[in-house]
């Protein structure tokens, strides 16, 4: 199966763009008729039955029957067992590790995602476009690949997963009965029961199906490519959960394993088995063809697993959405590195260089985007925001030394000067990523105060460590005082690239526990809980009263919105019987709790600390629709786990770039591409923050939104005291009479009572405020249609803004006032008690 060994050439090239989109075209139009209903779920059920027990069986039957095994390299098959049993175990073994609680099921669907690849429907038309020509045998070992998941790992993790269904039964089942699910499990799978069946009749056959079996077999072969794919978009229709700010953090990490320690780790076992032998060009090809194969997106049955043991079926459904499309991009670009030949070394290094002034460029921009959007925010003096400030000021750096070191003329000081600057800015982005998690960790599962502490130790690492090493480097290494052209920026040689290594394996490993512990011993966690607990509470009431509302109509309707509305207060009154550690977040989160061992006067210090860092805090969120009490929320974890993330993938690939360096392996079509991703993800890191955290809503949209609003609406919202209530439309009109005669008292009592944080006799609450009374009491059904009844009273005059600005009712912590008085209430008077 190894007969040519020359390189794709121009003609496969050509062939990959339409592949790849066909099949994410036609993965498209799936999700589009899935999502408007053109196929219903019943129809899709049918479609997904023939694809598993017609189409593939017959395309993986022929496959193996035609298939000559005499000419299969089973070193190759041998590697990419390896290498999806490391995979498989590395993803198992850390599900159980970072976990709360020893959870197998949990950790056996995780390595089934990790390892179970979309071969047939997603891999068979790229493979098969990209090596028919030169090695069209490489696409018949995806039919030998996919049992090593189906019938080696994946049995594996059914028996976890039967295991941890049998702890949380009531009625247990015996070790003999979860191995035989197990077993039933695998011998009913049908690309199983065709890889056994096609091995069976490779022999009866002699390699050769009879005309009439073959043509019938083509053409439910033949209908199989479309069809899944198809079947795959409608898949997945509704498969995106969420349920708090971390919770991209798994599929995220899983996406991960699958997408890039997958392809990095089949690249590197392969190379050390060597398949090829002597033939190193032979080797080289299946190398890369594995480096392809693990880019291959996970597939779709894993959901099915995750659905039938009952783990983790939202965090599944959301990481095989995520992985597909993250694989477009990645399978393209692997692709097409593969398929390109390597340039000559001058070549290269002018197109590297290229791409370094340009990244270098776009990240000045994005760090000086970031810099003014944390100052106008008044974030930079916020923990944790506050290390991100001194991240986003070396990645800054790090830019500008990229810039300068291509741009500028060298002599030899100018060379060291641009050396330190470059080097400084590198080493420090590393640091401070890991001093950033390390913050976010203790904050959380310690307190606030520890942080506070510990911030001149955090200095030390960020900068004072990079500078040392800096200078230790220029000391020690031979003075160089031009551009290595073999090394790029690497200009001091072996020197740097140990430091390199050091820095960044030390730094990753730090990371990594940190967020370990972060994830298994926050102390706000059970705060989302508690919180969606609470939330949840008062949708049901909520829904009872809205169910309720709907069914009357009329002056029944009114009636029954009356006396809701007086139980409100009731219900107001039963939320603050929330746990005490809510009330009080600020000093029991952001202190250390009492099983520490500090004294009284330490423990007064640290609340002086917290104090003074929560009038900061107040300072930044003034003229904001955010809380200053909502600790939780300013801390932006989840924002922060995702730079973290992509930090943490930065400092992979430039590892993996720079052991590559020091070994000395040859540089290949492969290590182009890991090269300039590493340059991309070194020198560009302010793009990636910029993302996170340049276009902040409440500092950036927001007030871009508001003023446009403002702008554009002002005439809508806006009306003269002279004009007639005979003047607004009938709707408006409705609900301007409706909230006057049966509401607006019981309003103001609730709303005005339980608006925290403001005075009474100001008049003034809150939108959001507002919008949870509509909805507690019926008179809207969801927070949309109370946004719309808002709008009504605040074109009707009922009610207006606090700070007499314009523009439409929002949701949101804006502040409002009742501009309406009876013949009840006095002049004076503004709220009734």
């Amino acid at each position: 199966m190894h007969n040519s060994t020359t390189q794709p050439s121009s003609n496969a090239f050509n062939d990959l763009y339409p592949a790849i989109l066909e099949c994410f075209g036609i993965i498209l139009l799936g999700y589009v008729a899935g999502r408007t209903k053109i196929v219903s779920p019943s129809n899709s059920k049918g479609l997904g039955n023939y694809v598993t027990y017609f189409a593939l069986p017959a395309l993986v039957f022929k496959a193996m029957v035609e298939m000559d095994f005499s000419t299969v390299n089973w070193l190759f098959w041998s590697s990419i067992l390896i290498s999806k049993t490391l995979v498989f175990a590395v993803v198992y073994f850390a599900a159980l590790f970072i976990s709360r609680k020893i959870d197998v099921g949990r950790a056996g669907i995780f390595a089934i995602f990790a390892t179970q690849s979309n071969d047939f429907a997603l891999g068979y038309p790229i493979i098969n476009s990209m090596y028919k020509l030169h090695h069209p045998d490489f696409v018949n070992y995806l039919y030998l690949m996919g049992p090593i998941s189906l019938a080696i790992l994946n049995p594996i993790g059914f028996l976890s997963m039967e295991i941890q269904r049998n702890r949380q039964a009531t009625h247990r089942h015996s070790r003999l009965v979860m191995i035989g699910h197990a077993i039933k499990g695998l011998v009913t799978n049908p690309i199983i029961v065709m890889v056994v069946l096609g091995i069976v009749g490779n022999f009866a056959f002699s390699h050769k199906l009879p005309v009439v079996i073959s043509d019938f077999l083509s053409v439910l072969a033949d209908s199989f490519s479309a069809t899944a794919l198809f079947f795959l978009g409608i898949g997945m229709v509704g498969k995106m959960k969420k349920t708090n700010s971390l919770f991209f953090l798994t599929p995220m990490l899983l996406i991960g394993c699958k997408l890039i320690m997958m392809p990095l780790v089949m690249r590197q076992v392969i190379l050390i088995l060597k398949p090829g032998g002597a033939d190193t060009n032979l080797t080289e090809a299946f190398s890369s063809f594995g480096f392809l194969y693990g880019t291959i997106p996970t597939a779709p049955p894993v959901y099915m697993y995750a659905i039938l043991y009952g783990q983790s079926e939202d965090v599944i459904a959301t990481s095989m959405v995520l992985c597909t499309f993250a694989s477009a991009p990645m399978m393209f670009i692997t692709a097409t590195m593969v398929n390109l030949p390597v340039q000559t070394s001058a070549e290269t290094q002018y197109l590297l260089s290229t791409v370094m002034v340009d990244v270098g460029c776009i990240g000045i921009a994005c760090c000086f985007w970031i810099l003014v959007v944390f100052v106008l925010s008044k974030r930079y003096n916020l923990i944790p925001h506050h290390f991100t400030t001194h991240l986003v000021v070396a990645q800054l750096l790090a830019s500008i030394g990229i810039v300068l070191t291509r741009t500028v003329v060298d002599t030899s000081w100018v060379m060291i000067l641009k050396s330190v600057v470059l080097l400084i800015g590198v080493f420090s982005t590393r640091c401070w990523a890991a001093l950033l998690a390390i913050a976010l960790c203790i904050m959380r599962c310690r307190s606030l105060c520890a942080v506070l502490r510990l911030r001149l130790a955090f200095y030390i690492y960020g900068w004072a460590v990079p500078t040392l090493l800096v200078a230790l480097i220029i000391a020690i290494a031979p003075p160089v005082y031009s551009v290595n052209q073999q090394s790029g920026v690497f200009q001091y040689g072996d020197w740097q690239l140990i430091a390199s290594i050091i820095i960044l394996g030390f730094n990753f490993i730090l990371a990594v526990i940190a967020l370990i512990i972060l994830h298994r011993k926050d102390r706000y966690r059970h705060l989302y809980e508690v919180k969606a607990q609470a939330s949840s509470a008062d949708c049901s009431e909520g829904e009872g009263e809205t169910e309720r509302m709907l069914k009357a109509s009329g002056q029944d309707r009114e009636k029954l919105s009356i006396q809701e509305s007086d139980q409100l207060s009731r219900r107001r009154e039963s939320n603050h019987n929330l746990p005490s550690d809510i009330e009080d977040m600020r000093t029991t989160y952001q202190t250390c709790s009492l099983s520490t061992n500090c004294n009284d006067a330490q423990r007064e210090t640290c609340r002086r600390r917290t104090q003074q860092h929560q009038r900061l805090t107040v300072k930044a969120m003034d003229g904001t629709d955010l809380d200053p009490d909502d600790v939780v929320a300013s801390h932006q974890l989840g924002r922060h786990i995702l730079l973290l993330l992509f930090l943490l993938l930065s400092m992979t690939i430039g590892f993996s770039v720079c052991v590559w360096k020091l070994s000395g392996e040859s540089q290949n079509s492969l290590y182009l591409m890991l090269e300039f991703l590493d340059t991309v993800l070194a020198y560009c890191q302010g793009f990636f923050t910029l993302a996170v955290f340049g276009f902040d809503t409440q500092n950036v949209i927001i007030p871009f939104y508001n003023a446009m609003r403002r702008l554009l609406c002002r005439k809508k919202y806006r009306r003269s005291s002279t004009d007639e209530v005979d003047e607004l439309d009938e709707d408006t009109k409705h609900t301007v009479q409706q909230f006057t005669q049966h509401h607006i008292h019981t309003c103001k009592k609730d709303i005005l009572k339980d608006s925290v944080g403001l005075q009474q006799s100001d008049g003034v609450f809150r939108g959001t405020d507002f919008v949870d009374w509509l909805v507690e009491v019926g008179l809207a059904i969801d927070r949309e249609a109370a946004v719309v009844y808002g709008n009504r009273l605040l074109i009707g005059q009922i009610i207006r803004h606090a700070d007499r600005t314009h523009g439409g009712f929002q949701d949101r912590q804006v502040l409002y006032k009742f501009d309406y008085k009876d013949e009840s209430e006095s002049d004076d008077l503004q709220v009734v008690t």
